[in-house]
């Protein structure tokens, strides 16, 4: 019983793991990830960005204002360009 269960099992994930194969190429997959890990970083950035902003702004973390004044020259900078 447990051995025809398993082979129904393994025929599904075969069938799956064909589909996958027909409908996704390498190169698709790839860039997928690729571009999945690129958001990941641009986030977890920003969170960073804002987060010690934030914490700055409420005087919890006082050496951060000359970066944050850099940050926010540069932001200017290529604003007017």
């Amino acid at each position: 019983m447990e051995n025809q269960e398993l082979t129904a099992e393994i025929k599904k994930l075969r069938e799956l793991l064909e589909d996958v194969n027909k409908n996704y190429s390498s190169l698709y997959l790839f860039f997928g990830g690729m571009l999945r890990g690129m958001g990941i970083l641009v986030g977890a950035t920003l969170l960073v960005l804002v987060g010690s902003t934030i914490l700055n702004l409420l005087g919890l973390l006082p050496g951060l204002s000359d970066v944050v004044g850099t940050i926010v020259n540069a932001f200017e900078k290529s604003r007017l360009q």
